[in-house]
């Protein structure tokens, strides 16, 4: 008979921030970020969460009217599951992602009226869908690991913020996303005109690393609005247009948190969305003596 012992648990966050100003058109700003997360449901069972992010960015200003912050850096995620019910089938499961980025961002003020913004951004996806190892000499479990994924995202955009009078302000941007998944990759192929299933499979397509293996693209685009009512209140509105080429994939049939995230590939496209918004917006002015 198991004896019940008390679950643990652990959390911890660190995060930091480090600013240098060169001089009057130069600062350097490095921001760090580290997380570790571990619980227990029983005491055999052990799930832990990571997250790192850094980024270093140097920020420049041109003159009076135009400014520049070019960034480049990482975010990452580990999730780990360990399971030690039993020595024959103890087990340590873990999945990780990886985002690397570079970003150019210009903010160019023209007249009293406009300001643009505009510049590109990549993201470099390097993505481990879960591999399963045994844990402990005495452990059984078959080592397994599903193929390692990665794609590259780049967006070109535009945006700017028109104040069209003293109670009018509008804001609207475009952007331009291109994506593209790489090997190394073996894909199945299907039977022209059936269904993608496992009956339907005819052969199978590899693909070299760096290989391109699909390619999507399109636009995005953001228009907003505030109108002034008073000093204190004012009308917001807006509608934007979403391409997500990284999809969240969640087993809602147990209670332990197994979220795992899934590329856009030859066979899923990337999600699509539309967002519209409406508000009412009040300051509450606060007297003090």
């Amino acid at each position: 008979m198991r004896t019940w012992e008390p679950a643990g648990h652990f959390f911890a966050d660190f995060n930091g921030t480090i600013e240098h100003q060169l001089n009057e058109k130069n600062i350097l700003r490095l921001t760090g970020y580290y997380s570790q997360d571990e619980f227990q449901f029983d005491p055999d069972t052990v799930y832990s969460y990571s997250n790192q992010n850094y980024a270093l960015s140097w920020t420049h200003y041109f003159n009076d009217q135009v400014e520049a912050t070019f960034s480049v850096g990482q975010d990452a995620y580990d999730f780990q599951v360990q399971g030690e019910d039993n020595p024959l089938n103890s087990y340590r499961y873990n999945f990780d992602i990886r985002q690397r980025f570079i970003k150019a961002q210009f903010r160019q003020e023209k007249g009293d009226k406009h300001i643009f913004s505009y510049g590109v951004h990549s993201i470099w996806y390097d993505l481990n869908p879960g591999e399963i190892a045994p844990f402990g000499a005495e452990s059984i479990v078959i080592p397994d690991k599903v193929a390692s994924e990665r794609a590259l995202e780049t967006s070109l955009f535009f945006g700017d913020e028109f104040e069209v009078n003293d109670q009018l302000t509008v804001s609207g941007g475009l952007r331009y996303n291109l994506y593209g998944y790489f090997g190394p990759q073996t894909l199945p192929v299907y039977a022209s005109g059936e269904p993608n299933l496992p009956q339907n499979i005819t052969g199978e397509q590899n693909f070299n690393s760096g290989e391109l293996v699909k390619t999507y693209h399109g636009p995005e685009f953001r228009l907003s609005g505030r109108y002034a009512l008073t000093n204190w209140s004012s009308i917001k509105a807006g509608v934007n247009t979403m391409r997500q080429n990284i999809h969240l994939l969640s087993n809602s049939s147990v209670i332990t948190p197994t979220d795992t995230w899934k590329l856009s590939d030859a066979f899923i496209a990337p999600q699509r969305g539309i967002q519209y918004a409406l508000g009412y917006f009040q300051n509450l002015k606060k007297q003090y003596d």
